[in-house]
């Protein structure tokens, strides 16, 4: 985990670093977006408890970001996204059915792809924390919370209005690992939003 980590900040750092100067103008503005979207289910979840077999559906996600845009490319961002999920846990037929809750707070760098149009390309990446929180139905099945460090990348695109409002889609990946269940998780989201944007573009 600690390399993947090590890879995404290294990729984010060398584009930065390829962007030539004098393409980095100082521009200042504040956009504030909320979004909406799914979650994947996530992969082996209760991995480290080999004797339990549970089914995790798809699940909501939604939330609020905060951008501030430093450079004509370059802007700094911060998220919090929330993540509703159920499951079966089947182990020994019971079929008990689990929630599965998970709570991203994440802050990066977003990079600019094309500037000057009102289409805006963009990857960006960072880190920040995952607090998930498993709820058995029954007595019988477990129950946890626990937070963790994780690592964020994605990328998306978006238009940007006259009005300085703006439509988005992005997809993002949070990469962590779950240590009550000793297992690696990529928890990947698909959202839309919409956002304003104060200042300078």
């Amino acid at each position: 985990m600690i390399g993947i980590r090590r890879l995404f900040l290294v990729a984010c750092l060398s584009a930065i670093a390829a962007m030539p100067a004098s393409a980095q103008e100082a521009v200042t503005s504040l956009s504030i977006s909320g979004h909406a979207g799914m979650i994947n289910s996530p992969a082996a979840f209760d991995g480290g408890n080999n004797d339990r077999l549970v089914d995790y559906s798809s699940g909501m996600n939604f939330g609020g970001g905060l951008t501030l845009q430093l450079y004509e490319r370059l802007s700094i961002k911060g998220s919090a996204n929330f993540s509703f999920g159920s499951g079966t846990d089947n182990t020994s037929g019971s079929g008990q059915e689990v929630t599965l809750d998970r709570q991203f707070y994440g802050a990066g760098v977003e990079v600019l792809l094309m500037t000057g149009q009102n289409l805006e390309p963009y990857v960006f990446g960072g880190g920040g924390l995952v607090v998930v929180d498993r709820v058995g139905a029954q007595a019988t099945s477990y129950s946890y919370d626990v937070t963790e460090f994780t690592g964020v990348v994605g990328a998306g695109v978006r238009y940007l209005f006259d009005n300085n409002t703006f439509v988005f889609l992005d997809g993002t990946n949070w990469i962590y690992n779950n240590s009550v269940t000793d297992s690696a998780q990529n928890d990947r989201s698909v959202s839309v939003g919409l956002g304003y944007r104060f200042g300078s573009n």
